[in-house]
């Protein structure tokens, strides 16, 4: 019996050892994931609470529109510097902050005048002081959102994920705690403004510990470096948000404002998934993104397989628990709206999951330096769910998830058809020398929306 016990023990413990060291290496970029993810979400559970039909319908136009302007930014500035930053030891890539940071502040700012256009196609329905509060406030959550999700990531980059995961905390506890506030005093001004208020004070906390590092710049990267790094980063970003932005227009034209609703409170309960998959990101990325640019088939499939099991182990649960209005779900009462649609948080859910699994293959795409292939999958299958959303007019609110699920399909096809010949090219002697430039694991990577 002692025999069989000390077998056991000798094959399980090391399991067990293996398990403790992913769980403690996932948990600053976990936190950081989760700390985002709930702030996001609990402004998005109390749109859909306390918002009218139209406020609601406002509300996920000028989400849309503000990830599009978002996107200016962080493509053209924010991004290309990452890259560049992975070039730098560790201990001086925050350094890059000195040159990024001012730039990408300037073009944020000039961007987040265009936020309020998203909403003009409900203009007309919705109550002219509604309709202020939602813009301005949309506005000025342009701005300080790049700038926030840029100082994470290069603190990620830099090692003091711990840090990161702090600037999260004080988003998510500033966000939770404005929204109560403002719930009865201006309820219009609690999404878009505890966001705002929640990442300001949440960048302050990064920047003061930042500063006291005193780590040197680097040098100056020129504007032309930056916009050959994110030119087709920007294409792709822009391609994305703004196809999300038209596919929430045309929603709103073939079955009415109340499907958007409907379909605004399934994506907010699918938020978590995306989320957690863009923590992850911040640990397997740059290990997939270097693979990808060695052209190193075996190293991307372990850590691509490591990122899908660390996520389905924890958005498979959830999946099973948020997918229906059931008596243990507690979504089902905080956001009821969620659920009036039958089935359509469920294909949400799916489509959000599956979608995860495909930043890997993106990742490892960019890290060979396949920007254009990129940018091109995104435009076309856009396209395509752009045309399938036209199914409204028959199926209603459903048209989104199953529009959804075909884009992603088709991206992950195309994506797989080009990594073979990525990695075919890469078995024939053409891999990418060791000290070339990496991009970063946050490269052109999905926004919270």
């Amino acid at each position: 019996m002692r025999s069989i016990l000390r077998r056991l023990q000798e094959r399980v413990a090391p399991i067990l050892r293996r398990i403790w060291r992913g769980v403690r290496w996932a948990t600053p970029g976990q936190l950081d994931a989760g700390f985002a993810s709930l702030a996001t979400f609990t402004v998005g559970i109390f749109a859909v609470r306390e918002l009218s039909t139209v406020g609601l319908g406002g509300y996920a136009l000028l989400f849309s529109a503000f990830t599009v302007m978002s996107q200016i930014p962080s493509e053209l500035v924010f991004n290309p510097s990452q890259i560049l930053a992975v070039d730098l030891p560790v201990d001086r890539r925050l350094g890059t902050l000195a040159h990024s940071v001012p730039r990408g502040a300037g073009l944020a700012f000039l961007s987040s005048f265009a936020v309020p256009l998203g909403v003009l196609v409900l203009a007309a329905r919705i109550p002219t002081a509604d309709l202020i509060s939602l813009s301005v406030s949309a506005s000025l959550l342009a701005v300080a959102s790049p700038l926030q999700d840029h100082v994470r990531t290069i603190l990620h980059m830099a090692e003091n994920s711990w840090v990161a995961a702090s600037m999260s905390a004080v988003n998510f506890f500033t966000t939770l705690g404005t929204v109560f506030a403002l719930s009865s005093i201006a309820p219009v001004w609690a999404p878009f403004g505890a966001l705002f208020l929640g990442n300001v004070l949440s960048l302050i906390v990064g920047w003061s510990w930042i500063l006291r590092r005193r780590v040197p710049a680097p040098v100056k990267p020129t504007f032309s470096e930056l916009r050959w790094l994110g030119g087709w980063l920007l294409v792709t970003g822009i391609s994305k948000t703004g196809l999300r932005y038209a596919i929430t227009a045309l929603l709103n034209v073939v079955a009415g404002v109340a499907a958007i609703g409907y379909v605004e409170g399934a994506r907010v309960v699918s938020q978590p998934i995306n989320v957690l998959a863009q923590g992850l990101m911040a640990q397997v990325g740059p290990q997939i993104t270097r693979a990808g640019a060695r052209r190193d088939r075996v190293t991307a499939r372990r850590w691509g397989r490591r990122f899908a099991v660390i996520l389905s182990l924890a958005a498979v649960p959830y999946t099973i628990l948020t997918a229906w209005p059931w008596a243990i779900n507690p979504l089902a009462l905080i956001a009821p709206r969620a659920y009036v649609v039958p089935g359509l948080t469920a294909a949400t859910l799916v489509v959000v999951l599956l979608a995860g699994f495909n930043r890997p293959q993106r990742l490892q795409l960019l890290g060979a330096r396949r920007q254009k292939t990129v940018a091109r999958a995104t435009i076309a299958t856009g396209l395509l769910e752009l045309g399938m959303i036209g199914t409204g007019i028959w199926i209603g609110a459903y048209a989104a998830p199953v529009a959804a699920g075909m884009a992603t399909v088709a991206t992950m096809v195309w994506f797989d058809r080009r990594l073979r010949v990525v990695y075919e090219d890469g078995d024939s002697g053409t891999r990418r020398p060791p000290g070339e430039a990496q991009p970063s694991s946050m490269v052109a990577d999905d926004d919270l929306a």
